[in-house]
């Protein structure tokens, strides 16, 4: 909430400089903020399974 604004003089400079905060007063600006940005990072596809992960799944059972 905007009311935490002055809070955030708290968090490490660090950290602040890597992240984007908006002050929201209604639920209307959360979900504008939120819902109509377009996706930063671009999923990635897999093409093929890394490694040896087929022989690392275990088969579905009971455990004791």
């Amino acid at each position: 909430p905007k009311d935490n604004e002055r809070d955030l003089e708290e968090i490490d400079q660090t950290v602040r400089r890597q992240l984007n905060f908006i002050s929201a007063q209604t639920m209307d600006t959360v979900l504008s903020a939120a819902l109509n940005r377009p996706a930063e990072v671009s999923p990635t596809i897999l093409t093929e399974l890394p490694g040896d992960v087929r022989t690392r799944v275990q088969k579905p059972g009971l455990r004791q």
